[in-house]
């Protein structure tokens, strides 16, 4: 399929967690928790409908709940770039402008305790090695002061990541320019520069070098001001800073689009005409009360696209309805009136009334018997191409996936552990619980794969095991994976996969 652009995000997720607490007696000295989303990183691209597929419970759905903050996450940021951006202030942009300063403070104020730490730690082996050289004996003195060593180096090292950690949020908004000596000036630019433009985020955009249209000179002038501050005096805040890397990994970090982590809920609403979902369920997601029309109208008047009474509304819904193959006369029908395909057709026009621009589909065919889920699926297809959509389909129904998705992602116990176009993930699978996946998956080709028994049962997502989780059930794991966790990353074009041994995947039969 690949009919997407992929230089043009609608989303970017980074580092995305989302862990639900249990309740905690008072008899618990650590909080539990579900770790149902774990550090997942990918980007969703204009136009294209990305896959993702798993066991239950591995935090499929959670994640797209997440993504468009029906759930608030526990760490990390979701990123999105609409294809209009409606002139208002993004307040969190403003805030982050004048909090600066501050966060520079309490980097360098981190990183000199840091310091003061390695300068006692050092007073400290300069004592030990004394009573080496005299030839004393190991006595308790010595002991202690090596525990002490000990002790000052974990303070050390968590000030140091306190102080990368106050400056990877302020390199959100201005990168590795955060690091220069005169910030309380750049701040005081870059709000100066913001009541210039329609938009905060058109100063994001011009200090990541993005051209704009519309922009005055005035404010180009002060844009260019704070842009040629980089690099003259850079402070050494931390001691990877003359790290070219580093400095690069500062600037990569810089945020362009709208972080919907930190919307207030108001500007939340706004957007959420842009970005709608498609529920599991299509018997318990509509409201047994309001009929078809009512159900389908109800946001399109919240936001404010017709007015109540308006004669041209229920003009529209039944064009919208039309277009999901409902006919007109159900439209003062009710939910219990309809069969499971109907009702689901009712949950997709219900998201389309709102024109978005991006849909997460989650389960949207798994309760419909399979004659009905072609007609969805197909019908999905013609309205993504009728209306430019960009989908996330959520899904544990292989062939349909397959069949819909221009690339795919397979989670496993709220981890992301391979991601690729569709012809890699099918043709060339590189995780060992991929390929166990697929094996399992019917088919009507002569060729019949080998189905691949995984042993054990699925870990418990509140006490993972350590290194890689899925090594309690994989033919191909050894001690590392039991130690390290698998790094995800790219080992071809667009192909990602966190597995110590993927090389060795294509040999498990």
């Amino acid at each position: 399929m690949e009919n997407y652009n992929k230089i043009d995000p609608v989303f970017k997720v980074r580092k995305l967690k989302k862990f639900f607490p249990l309740k905690k007696s008072i008899f618990d000295r650590v909080q539990l928790n579900v770790r149902a989303n774990e550090d997942i990183s990918f980007s969703i691209y204009r136009g294209e409908t990305l896959g993702i597929v798993g066991e239950s419970g591995c935090g499929k759905s959670t994640l797209g709940r997440v993504i468009l903050q029906l759930y608030p996450p526990t760490s990390g940021s979701v990123e999105y770039f609409p294809n209009e951006v409606e002139n208002f202030k993004y307040s969190y942009i403003l805030q982050e402008f004048k909090k600066l300063p501050t966060y520079q403070g309490q980097a360098i104020k981190a990183y000199q305790k840091s310091q003061n730490l390695d300068s006692a730690i050092l007073n400290l082996k300069k004592s030990i090695e004394s009573i080496e050289n005299h030839r004393e004996p190991i006595d308790k003195n010595h002991t202690n002061l090596n525990k002490k060593i000990n002790q000052l180096q974990h303070r050390s090292t968590e000030h140091k990541k306190n102080a990368s950690r106050y400056l990877r949020e302020a390199s959100r908004t201005i990168g590795s320019l955060i690091l220069e000596k005169n910030i309380i000036h750049i701040s005081n630019l870059l709000l100066k520069a913001a009541t210039l433009v329609d938009n905060p985020l058109t100063v994001l955009k011009l200090l990541s070098g993005k051209s704009v249209q519309g922009v005055s000179v005035e404010a180009m002038a002060i844009i260019n001001e704070v842009l040629s501050y980089k690099g003259k005096e850079t402070l050494p805040i931390t001691e990877r800073v003359q790290n070219k890397a580093y400095l690069d990994k500062l600037d990569s970090n810089r945020e362009e689009g709208i972080n919907l982590t930190r919307l207030n809920k108001e500007e939340l609403r706004k957007l959420r005409k842009k970005i709608q979902i498609i529920f599991q369920d299509p018997y318990s997601s509509l409201d047994s009360r309001m009929s078809v029309g009512n159900i389908i109208a109800e946001a399109v008047i919240e936001h404010g696209l017709f007015k109540q009474g308006d004669p041209k509304l229920e003009e529209y819904i039944l064009s919208i309805m039309k277009k999901c193959g409902l006919d007109s006369y159900m439209f003062h029908r009710y939910p219990h009136q309809f069969s499971g395909g109907q009702r689901q057709r009712i949950g997709i026009a219900r998201a389309l009334a709102l024109q978005p621009e991006f849909i997460v589909a989650d389960e949207a065919v798994s309760a419909l018997d399979v004659s009905i889920q072609s007609q969805i699926i197909n019908l999905l297809e013609d309205l993504k191409n009728e209306n430019h959509l960009t989908y996330l389909f959520i899904s544990h129904n292989l062939s349909v996936v397959k069949h819909i998705s221009d690339r795919v992602g397979v989670m496993y116990l709220g981890n992301m552990v391979e991601l690729g176009t569709t012809d890699q993930i099918f043709e060339n699978p590189l995780h060992p619980y991929t390929k166990a996946l697929l094996s399992a998956n019917p088919s009507t080709e002569d060729i019949k794969q080998k189905k691949i028994i995984l042993k054990g049962d699925i870990p418990s997502n509140i006490f993972p095991p350590s290194g890689c989780k899925f090594r309690t059930r994989c033919p191909l794991a050894t001690e590392k994976c039991a130690k390290e966790e698998p790094e995800y990353r790219e080992v071809e074009n667009g192909h990602m996969v966190a597995c110590h041994y993927y090389e060795k995947t294509k040999d498990i039969s």
